[in-house]
């Protein structure tokens, strides 16, 4: 577990340097700052993804961010973005005995608050010789999911019924690391392609991580059903104790956005105005 966020916490370092400017806004007010607009699409990777395929069918995500230069080639960024992730079963056995013969499926419509720095490959500026510019991306934040599963076509949530018996957060540390291209149309306005991965601190995004408990002992009937939904395909109810997900792995999610960025506040460094040719006295 301590490698898989080893790296991440290596990329949080570039937030890390946001403290150290303390007179940000002082030294920068002439390199503006800008907002932006994402949209694109979320998938999920955990415990109900087939292992073969690794991720789940994609869902739409939608953002909006503010980005501030600090120093150099770094930037810093915060993010609000809503997104959707999800897993379907095909309801057919599969040979080795696994995966669909849970016939667990869940939908989740989540939130996510972070702060990342982001780290330029190419210099960026309407001046630079190329209007292409690549990054790093990595960071710290929080998301907000609620898993629910569909039953007669009526949508449950499944943090209370306690599927697994236990009493889950709904909150979640998550860690982004990803990379992007970024094209500087003109001197307000910039597009992003954006691709990144979020590590998370929990295995329940889908709501599934350890064992069956007795199917017996929930006193809520949708809560039986959704605990073991094996018997809706013809499979047996499964004992108490039997491997319903895989704790060892928490759960994922993949991102990947088109952003649109407006420039503020862009100052002398990015609009000089021409300076009117001085006059000329001459001597009588």
């Amino acid at each position: 577990m301590t490698k898989k966020y080893a790296l991440a916490f290596v990329v949080i370092f570039l937030v890390c340097e946001f403290a150290q400017a303390q007179s940000f806004y002082r030294r920068n007010r002439k390199t503006g700052y800008q907002i932006g607009l994402s949209l694109g699409v979320a998938s999920y990777h955990g415990d109900l993804t087939d292992p073969r395929l690794n991720f789940s069918d994609p869902g739409l995500s939608v953002g909006g961010d503010i980005q501030l230069p600090i120093e150099g080639r770094l930037s810093f960024r915060g993010n609000l973005m809503w997104y959707r992730i999800s897993a379907k079963s095909d309801k057919e056995f599969e040979s080795d005995g696994s995966i669909n013969t849970r016939n667990l499926s869940f939908r989740s419509d989540n939130i996510e608050a972070s702060a990342m720095g982001i780290f330029r490959l190419t210099p960026s500026s309407p001046r630079a010789r190329t209007n292409w510019t690549s990054y790093l991306m990595g960071g710290i934040g929080a998301t907000f999911f609620n898993p629910q599963a569909e039953l007669d076509g009526t949508f449950h949530k499944l943090q209370p019924l306690q599927t697994e018996g236990e009493d889950y957060g709904k909150v979640a540390v998550v860690f982004p690391a990803g990379a992007g291209i970024n094209y500087r149309a003109n001197y307000d306005w910039s597009f992003a392609l954006e691709a990144s991965y979020r590590f998370t601190t929990t295995d329940y995004l889908d709501d599934v991580s350890t064992t069956y408990i007795d199917n017996n002992s929930f006193s809520d009937p949708i809560a039986r059903q959704l605990a073991d939904r094996g018997p809706e395909i013809g499979a047996a109810l499964r004992e108490a104790g039997e491997q319903r997900g895989d704790p060892d792995e928490n759960d994922g999610y993949f991102i990947v956005q088109l952003k649109l960025y407006h420039h503020f506040n862009q100052g002398m460094y990015y609009k000089r105005k021409r300076r009117k040719p001085s006059k000329v006295f001459r001597r009588r």
